[in-house]
């Protein structure tokens, strides 16, 4: 029995319609359609053209709830990158559409990856990064405030509720006062909503045994394992740990051209020796995922580790912090992606010690950790100081001994000390 031929789709996606162009596999217009864009009438048209049916759109904010809405009935769904869709001529909806069609008949589109199994964290962390930014310009709008009236800011001390008062003194005009009054206002309240976001994201990433894995890797603390696993999703998704460098915007973007050359008296063909030119860091990359990968490496260069004698020894070398490899971030990507390849939770010997560290600093006790690595001997002292917490799955019935339940999140404003910038901007 002959199999059916398979159809088709692209679609031009737009808030109240889409426009769908259906074509066969040998490039014959089949439909021409506008659908609404409501659950039930895209439903109805995907499962009326049958079921071997591809579909393709490009990637916007509604791509998601499309994905989700079309993938259990048609065969194939991608959802590509516009940026590598190149146009020519006049432009329109029709015009987009039958692009995509003939595009995914050629399969030369570039997919977005969107097989996210973990939706609930995925928007935990989305909730926290947007409040952190608000945050970050609730506090900028405020030093600017006095910036203008010439009063010098000392950020240490000008966002403690404990010394508002006294810099409010500082503006004169009625009008000033009462504009920095509703921007500490509104700081506050950002800053009680980020909290509590916080304590969400810790809370959903402990139930995850990936969250542990990552955990091990010098650098990354609860909340930066939790974002890694948002942004990832599937480690499995990249085919090697090249991919996830240049996600991470960790890829150097290299230039060569003639590289072959015909020797004169023999007429071989052989390679030139020079090395292909570099020309940065990829542009096209997660934005989050290496601002958490950057903020790791800085944090194990700033203290005694292996990263940093690593570190140490490349400026030696005669690398420059500013060229690509050696890379610090380079170097701790690659700790990432073995940890998420192997899917194992038993750590190295240095990074079992640098995990650790962050649990004592996690903790707010004095946990002394003394790694001292012989072949494979890790000795650890243990000073007095509360318990370090463990690093459990959120027990049934002990939802308090689970890493991130806010009875273990540390208080935003300590009651006695002056609130640190850092621990602002973490």
């Amino acid at each position: 029995m002959r199999s059916r031929a398979i159809q088709y789709v692209g679609i031009d996606v737009h808030q109240a319609t889409l426009v769908c162009v259906v074509k066969d596999e040998a490039g014959d217009l089949i439909l021409e359609s506008k659908v609404a864009t409501q659950g039930d009438a895209v439903e109805r048209f995907v499962r009326g053209l049958g079921k071997r049916t591809h579909i393709a759109f490009e990637e916007g904010s509604q791509a998601q709830w499309l994905y989700e809405l079309i993938r259990p009935i048609a065969e194939r769904v991608v959802v590509c990158d516009p940026r590598k869709i190149a146009t020519k001529g006049n432009k329109d909806d029709q015009g987009d559409a039958e692009r995509l069609c003939d595009l995914l008949r050629l399969n030369v589109l570039q997919p977005v990856f969107h097989e996210h199994r973990d939706r609930e964290l995925k928007e935990l962390v989305r909730c926290y990064e947007a409040l952190v930014d608000d945050s970050a310009g609730v506090m900028l709008r405020i030093r600017a405030l006095y910036r203008s009236r010439a009063i010098v800011v000392r950020p240490r001390s000008v966002y403690h509720p404990a010394k508002r008062a006294e810099w409010l003194e500082q503006i004169t005009d009625r009008g000033g006062r009462y504009r920095a009054e509703q921007l500490y206002a509104q700081l506050d309240k950002t800053l009680e909503l980020r909290r509590h976001a916080r304590s969400a994201v810790l809370r959903q990433a402990c139930n995850y045994g990936a969250y542990r894995v990552l955990r091990t890797v010098p650098g990354i603390g609860p909340l930066r394992a939790a974002e890694l696993m948002a942004i990832i999703g599937d480690p499995h998704r990249f085919r090697t740990k090249r991919q996830l460098w240049s996600y991470a915007g960790l890829g150097l973007i290299t230039r060569s051209s003639g590289e072959w050359i015909a020797e004169p008296s023999t007429g071989t063909i052989r390679r030139r020796k020079r090395a292909p030119m570099t020309r940065g860091l990829n542009p096209n990359f997660n934005r989050l995922l290496k601002k958490v990968l950057k903020m790791a490496a800085r944090d194990v260069t700033s203290r005694p580790s292996e990263l940093q004698q690593w570190y140490e020894r490349a400026l030696n070398r005669g690398v420059r912090p500013r060229d690509g490899p050696p890379n610090t971030g380079a170097k701790n990507r690659g700790r990432v992606a073995g940890r998420l390849e192997e899917r194992s939770v038993v750590p190295s010997t240095s990074n079992r010690a640098a995990g650790l560290n962050d649990l004592s600093a996690l903790s707010g006790g004095s946990v002394a950790v003394a790694s001292q690595v012989d072949g494979s001997r890790v000795s650890i002292n243990a000073a007095s100081g509360p318990r370090v917490p463990r690093l459990t799955l959120c027990p049934l019935g002990e939802p308090e001994s689970a890493l991130g339940h806010e009875s273990q999140i540390e208080p935003w404003f300590p009651p006695q000390e002056p609130m640190r910038t850092e621990d602002v901007f973490d």
